[in-house]
Parts: structure tokens; sequence; C-alpha cells
């Protein structure tokens, strides 16, 4: 004896298993990034509750890691399937992308571009002396920068729960 109304929740079950398998990693790609990029926004990485980023050496007023918003535009999608999601900073662009997010030490020689350097006053001899606008010709330097780690892409508590929203939403809107 067939069962009254199985053949339309066959037909839904076949509809969730196909939007499950090609739209819903897209739909939860698209939600991580969208959390990753905020938190620049909080100026910390969300994850129970925001771990605010260290201020900056100097101390200024201001957002970290915003001056441009190159690394925070950075985030982007990767592959997308049903075994694995990939969310991507950095890039050619932004090679330091993962030292931020991990923190380190950054250690080599870099060439300096030549530029000016602006008059300023400078102490000689006990007296303050004016220093005249001046040319340095490019020449290479020793990097030797410790970087305090700033977390802005890893697992996250929140992302979870906003994940899970999102899961249980788009069940729902397929199975009605």
């Amino acid at each position: 004896m067939p069962i009254k109304g199985a053949s339309k929740l066959n037909a839904k079950l076949a509809a969730l298993q196909k939007h499950m398998a090609t739209r819903l990693p897209k739909l939860v790609q698209a939600e991580a990034v969208r959390h990753f990029r905020d938190n620049f926004k909080l100026q910390g990485f969300m994850d129970g509750s925001v771990r605010r980023w260290a201020p900056t050496k100097k101390g200024k007023p201001g957002r970290v890691l915003r001056a441009t918003a190159a690394l925070q535009n950075s985030i982007r999608g990767g592959a997308a399937s049903w075994s694995r999601i990939e969310i991507v900073a950095g890039g050619p662009d932004v090679p330091y992308a993962a030292i931020h997010n991990e923190g380190g030490l950054i250690n080599r020689q870099v060439t300096r571009r030549p530029h000016k350097r602006k008059a300023h006053k400078s102490r000689r001899k006990g007296r303050s002396v004016m220093v005249g606008e001046a040319m340095v010709r490019r020449h290479q330097a020793r990097m030797n920068v410790v970087l305090r780690r700033r977390q802005f892409i890893g697992p996250s508590k929140a992302l979870n729960v906003k994940l899970r929203a999102l899961l249980v939403r788009e069940i729902n809107s397929v199975m009605k």
C-alpha cells in the first residue's frame, strides 16, 4: 500500500539534496567572508566576544590595519564545494596578510627606494640646528620587526552560530 504524500516528500528531499550540494556552500562562503571583513570594523577578532587588536606602536588614535583597506578587501572566497569551503586573504598586492593574521618576526633585507628627507631640527654639540632637505639614494637595509598577532581570519564561535542559523533558514525555505 503506497504512503500518501510520499512522492511530494521525495521531490522535496531531492530538491534539498541538490540545494545542499550546489547553493549552500556558496552561501556559507559568502557569510564567512562577510564575518571576517566585519572584524576590521570591530577592530578585533569576533569569537565568543571581540578580542581587540593591540594598538599601533606609536599609539596614534585611529583604526588599526585600515589605512588603505587593502588587507580587508583582499579577503575573498576560494573553492566552494560540499567537502571544502575556502576563504583566502592576501595575494600579490597584499603579501603581508599571513604575518598580520598570525603574528611573527620579519627578518630580511629590503631595498629602500630613493626619496627626499624632509627638513628637520637636529641636535649637534648640544645646540638645536636646522637641517635642510636632502636626497637619500636607493640602498639596502636590514628589516628586523616583530609584528603582534592581529587575527582577522580563523575558527570562530560567532561564525558557527551564524552558519547554523543560515543552514536552518535554507532548509526551511526549500522544504516549504
